[in-house]
C-alpha cells in the first residue's frame, strides 16, 4: 500500500495547544477553542521515482503568513538511507505551492536527516538538519533565509555548539522549533550519550534535551539532559510549546509504556 504525506493541520493544532497550555495543568474545562472553521485535507506528495518513503514532516507559518512545509524524501525505509530534504512554500494559504530541494544526500553524507525550522521575526527563517545523525564525520547544519524561505544562504556547521564529545547519534526533533516570548530560540533534541549504545549509530538508549540560542541564532547551547521517571524509556522525538504563563510544555515519545510522556 502506498504511503502518502499529508499536511496534518499543525498550523491549527499548535495555537490550540498554546492557548490552553496553562489551563492544562489546572482545569482543562477552561480551555477555549481558537478555531471553528472547516478543516480540509490535501495530498501534498507521494513516493515516486527514487523516493521510496516520505518521513519526518514539519510545517511553520511565518509572521507574514507564508507557509513552509518540509520533509525527508528517503531512497529506502532505513533511517540511514540516502535522503533529500524537500520544501514546499505557499504565500496564499496553500492554494498554490512551489517546491525546492533544501539539502541533498551525497556519497560522503548520504543521510541528511531530521529537518526542522523556526520562524523568526520579519522575514527570517532558520532551517536545521543533520548529516548522518552527526556520526561517521557528519555535522549539524543550519541555513538562513531572509525572504520567508524563498531563497537560502549556504549551510554553516554548528556541530561544536551541540557538545559532540558527549554523544554519538544526535538529532533535532521533527516538527518545528519556537521563538519564545523572551526572544529565545528553542529546538528539542534527542541523542545517545557517548559510548552507551551498541554502536555509534544506535538510536538508543536515548535522552532528550533542548538546543537553544539567546542571540537570534548566532550561537547555540545544548542544555542538560531532561531528568525523567523510571516509567519513561528511551525518550526521543518531542514537541515543545510555550504556555500562556511562560512555562514550557514538552510532549515526548516514550517507548516503554506505549503512551506519550510530558514535561
Amino acid at each position: 500500500m502506498k504511503k502518502y504525506l499529508f499536511i496534518v493541520y499543525l498550523a491549527v493544532i499548535t495555537p490550540i495547544i498554546m492557548a490552553g497550555c496553562s489551563s492544562f495543568f489546572n482545569n482543562e474545562d477552561d480551555i477555549a477553542p481558537v478555531y471553528s472553521g472547516k478543516l480540509e485535507k490535501e495530498q501534498l506528495a507521494e513516493p515516486s521515482g527514487n523516493y521510496k518513503c516520505l518521513r519526518i514532516p514539519g510545517i511553520i507559518i511565518t509572521p507574514n503568513n507564508t507557509i513552509l512545509v518540509y520533509y525527508e524524501s528517503r531512497y529506502s525505509w532505513q533511517d540511514y538511507a540516502k535522503i533529500d530534504i524537500i520544501e514546499y512554500r505557499s504565500t496564499d494559504f496553500g492554494t498554490t505551492l512551489t517546491k525546492q530541494i533544501l539539502a541533498k544526500g551525497t556519497d560522503a553524507y548520504p543521510t541528511v536527516n531530521n529537518p526542522i525550522m523556526i520562524a523568526c521575526k520579519n522575514h527570517e527563517v532558520l532551517f536545521f538538519y543533520s548529516e548522518n545523525y552527526t556520526v561517521a564525520d557528519g555535522n549539524l547544519k543550519m541555513r538562513k533565509s531572509y525572504d520567508d524561505g524563498l531563497s537560502w544562504q549556504d549551510s554553516v556547521t554548528i556541530t561544536d555548539y551541540a557538545s559532540p564529545e558527549s554523544h554519538d547519534a544526535f538529532a533535532l526533533v521533527p516538527g518545528h522549533g519556537i521563538l519564545s516570548s523572551s526572544g529565545v530560540l528553542i529546538i528539542p533534541c534527542w541523542y545517545v550519550q557517548k559510548g552507551t549504545g551498541e554502536t555509534t549509530t544506535a538510536h538508543e538508549p536515548s535522552v532528550i534535551s533542548v538546543f537553544y540560542s539567546l542571540d537570534t541564532g548566532n550561537s547555540w547551547t545544548l542544555a542538560d539532559t531532561l531528568k525523567y521517571n523510571t516509567d519513561v524509556t528511551n525518550p526521543s522525538e518531542c514537541s515543545i510549546v510555550e504556555c500562556s504563563d511562560h512555562r514550557f510544555y514538552d510532549n515526548i515519545r516514550n517507548y516503554k509504556s506505549g503512551y506519550r510522556a510530558i514535561a
